[in-house]
């Protein structure tokens, strides 16, 4: 069972801890002693619920994995993947965009080709706001590289200290979503598999999720736990105008579930059951303030 950060450390308080920084000495105490807010949901009286330390990132545990992974290694093989890197289709977005104030945001026309948006059956899920990234996977489930969009960061996962930044941040990123089973419901095809996704997290894009630590995400699990069962039931109207007063205030998803964060998300994806995909972001809004892409 993980111990409980002290009250006022950074790591109680990116769990919600509202005991006083100060006066705990950012988690260090004084004279021995902490000062508790009984209001705290982790050090308090009031405890409604246990904490959640599903998202803390444990090192021990990923440092375990790599190193079964190394001594797994057949016989001084040549473990460099055959299979080419290939971006992931580029998305098409749900309405006409046109320049307007020095930059393009979208009109009510819908694009020509994304009308099966409001289809039945269509998912929406989070827009995760990171970096796409590629796991090539053998027949076994055994992951062959890792790629980018446009080259391979890793061939196996025997890791090398003298690589990139990019390239220890997307190794660990996987082995953190391995550890969570989220390769657990792919479907391995007969010589290798692509299994497409978001890398999220501290140093990437501003990590708009909040998380804590690198953390990849597979497109196919976050259908699975992050699609708003509204969209699909048709619950509200679809019209242009309720979309984007429902973009206002859009939350993520992904970040309430995973991260129990409440943050604004970077919109959604579009799923049609017969594989098709589009995106809709909030920065694709006239009313959108803020950097866009």
């Amino acid at each position: 069972m993980k111990k409980t950060p002290n009250p006022g450390s950074e790591q109680a308080v990116s769990q919600g801890c509202i005991c006083p920084i100060l006066d705990n000495g950012h988690g260090e105490g004084r004279g021995g002693a902490f000062y508790i807010n009984n209001d705290c949901l982790l050090h308090g009286d009031k405890k409604p619920v246990l904490p959640d330390t599903s998202n803390i990132f444990d090192i021990s545990e990923l440092a375990e994995m790599i190193a079964k992974s190394i001594t797994q290694k057949t016989d001084g093989a040549d473990k460099k993947c055959r299979v080419p890197v290939k971006d992931y289709p580029k998305t098409k977005a749900l309405y006409v965009r046109e320049k307007k104030n020095g930059a393009y945001t979208v009109t009510e026309e819908i694009l020509e080709g994304s009308e099966w948006v409001f289809d039945k059956g269509v998912q929406a899920t989070d827009k995760l706001h990171g970096t796409n990234v590629c796991v090539v996977l053998d027949s076994n489930g055994e992951i062959l590289a890792i790629d980018n969009r446009t080259q391979r960061l890793q061939d196996g996962i025997g890791f090398d200290v003298r690589g990139s930044k990019d390239q220890a941040r997307a190794v660990l990123g996987v082995l953190e979503a391995v550890r969570r089973g989220w390769f657990k419901d792919i479907h391995l095809e007969k010589d290798f598999t692509r299994v497409y996704g978001e890398l999220i997290g501290p140093g990437i894009n501003g990590n708009l999720h909040e998380i804590g630590h690198v953390t990849f995400v597979p497109f196919q699990h976050l259908r699975k736990s992050c699609s708003w069962k509204s969209w699909i039931e048709n619950r509200y109207p679809k019209d242009f105008d309720s979309i984007s007063e429902w973009f206002k205030e859009l939350p993520s998803l992904f970040s309430e579930k995973y991260c129990k964060k409440k943050v604004l998300a970077e919109g959604l994806v579009f799923w049609h059951p017969d594989g098709r995909v589009c995106k809709l972001r909030r920065d694709m809004y006239d009313w959108f303030k803020g950097k866009r892409h």
